[in-house]
């Protein structure tokens, strides 16, 4: 599902694509489709176009200028199961099988090019473009990043391990937002690929099933299933994640966009339903906290106190210093990625030691 000028296009199995619009009152209605050959399993959207993965080896490019009447522009057959799909600029990229990173010229009609591919090293399950960089989230690894300003020669600048692997991402003012499946979710500073930064977590999630994002906000939804809102980065602190609404579903969610601020078209196994998140405050009454007035969301914590400096052991997350010179606003000074879980910290003599 992708939202586009305010509608949903959906990848619809059998029935192809559909273009749903929901009224100010809530109503939903399906405007116009567009049948395929076989299973539609995923589409995005850019200007006037949509591209559709058709029976899991074609993407077909539409015209959807005029939304009541999609029309197709152009067919772009793979040699590989397309796994994920996105879009930038008329080029298109694929994830084919696990792990190879496809970048197609698809900005004329009727005339589609490969230009190269790249093999990732892992296991991949989504792709995001952002500017010249393919980030790509892996389960047992990670986040990996591509370096596509070159679309004949695409080749891999970065790489960063995270508790749990990664499940999806999305990326906005170089901050890349993972998805972790039962690990919850971790904000990262990617402003530069070879030095990626750890910036704040959470995990009281459950298992995260999906995400999108809009603008400044993103949905996630779990095998609860709930779906939540957040926003980030918060402005003047370090950029952490922040809920602002939650919703909870009577039957698993299949996916979800934001098609305005506030407007989300949720989507299950056989249902269409629209939510409005500013009518939907948080379950929980400390959903507000965030990793940059610090709380640490992690797993079990361990706390150290030496002078005006509070050092905080979490699971997940690893290290991190903050000054508690004013305890009802303790600031985070600097955190440390450690290689496996932080269980514990003691300081002596300016030395932190660590139990993992």
């Amino acid at each position: 599902m992708v939202a586009h000028q305010g509608r949903g296009l959906l990848a619809a199995g059998e029935r192809g694509l559909l273009i749903a619009e929901v009224a100010a009152s809530g109503k939903i209605k399906i405007s116009a489709s567009h049948a395929t050959h076989g299973k539609a399993t995923r589409v995005v959207a850019e200007n006037d176009r949509a591209w559709l993965v058709d029976d899991e080896t074609e993407v077909v490019m539409l015209d959807i200028g005029a939304p009541s009447k999609p029309a197709e522009s152009g067919r772009y057959r793979a040699d590989q199961a397309i796994t994920d799909i996105a879009v930038q600029g008329g080029y298109v990229y694929l994830l084919l099988g696990r792990s190879t990173v496809a970048v197609i010229d698809m900005r004329t009609p009727h005339a589609s090019v490969e230009l190269s591919r790249f093999d990732l090293d892992a296991e991949a399950k989504q792709i995001f473009v952002a500017g010249d960089h393919v980030y790509a989230a892996q389960p047992g690894y990670g986040l990996a990043i591509l370096d596509a300003g070159d679309k004949a020669h695409i080749r891999q600048i970065g790489r960063h391990a995270v508790t749990g692997g990664a499940t999806a991402v999305s990326v906005q003012d170089d901050v890349a937002l993972l998805a972790r499946g039962e690990s919850g979710i971790t904000l990262l500073n990617v402003s530069d690929p070879a030095q990626i930064k750890w910036l704040g977590s959470h995990s009281r999630l459950g298992r995260v099933a999906g995400m999108a994002a809009h603008a400044k906000k993103a949905l996630l939804w779990n095998d609860a299933p709930n779906l939540s809102a957040w926003t980030w980065p918060i402005p003047n602190c370090p950029p952490s994640p922040r809920r602002i609404a939650t919703w909870r579903s009577c039957r698993k969610l299949a996916g979800c966009h934001l098609l305005d601020d506030s407007t989300v078209l949720a989507a299950n196994s056989s249902t269409l339903q629209s939510i409005d998140l500013s009518a939907t405050p948080p379950l929980f009454s400390n959903e507000n906290l965030d990793t940059g007035q610090g709380v640490n969301f992690g797993g079990e914590r361990r706390l150290f106190i030496a002078g005006d400096i509070a050092y905080v052991a979490d699971w997940f997350s690893g290290l991190h210093l903050y000054d508690i010179t004013m305890p009802d606003r303790p600031r985070l000074l600097s955190s440390f990625h450690t290689p496996g879980s932080a269980k514990g910290v003691a300081v002596r003599d300016g030395i932190a030691l660590r139990r993992g």
